[in-house]
């Protein structure tokens, strides 16, 4: 192996819940470096990644912030995915349990009305 000290990525979610997906559409008219940029693009404002991942944001020489949608980014989604998945189980079970219980409450309930000379 060439790797150590291997650990898993912690709150890929948290992190990746601070961060908004956006449309946007470069200042072409104010800036000549953007004349051959597309249209309109998504994308995240490096301001917000910096906030939660600040090693993803580098500054130009003219002071513009610029993400870096590198592997890093791709695997925070990776774990964040992997965070939902196992509390998606986990309130899957829960779930199963609430209904188990709830079926056996509602048997114990007719029972008793039944008694009662109820329903």
């Amino acid at each position: 192996r060439l790797k150590k000290s291997i650990q898993p990525l912690k709150s890929s979610l948290s992190r990746l819940l601070g961060l908004t997906p956006v449309k946007f559409s470069w200042k072409k008219d104010k800036f000549d470096f953007l004349k051959n940029s597309p249209t309109s693009e998504t994308g995240l404002l490096a301001q917000d990644v910096e906030k939660v991942f600040p090693h993803l944001v580098s500054t130009d020489n003219k002071g513009f912030k610029k993400v870096n949608y590198g592997m890093e980014l791709n695997m925070h989604v990776i774990g964040a995915v992997k965070e939902l998945a196992k509390e998606n189980e986990e309130l899957k079970s829960k779930n199963a349990k609430l209904e188990k219980e709830l079926e056996q409450t509602t048997k114990r309930i007719e029972k008793i009305e039944k008694l009662l000379g109820g329903k």
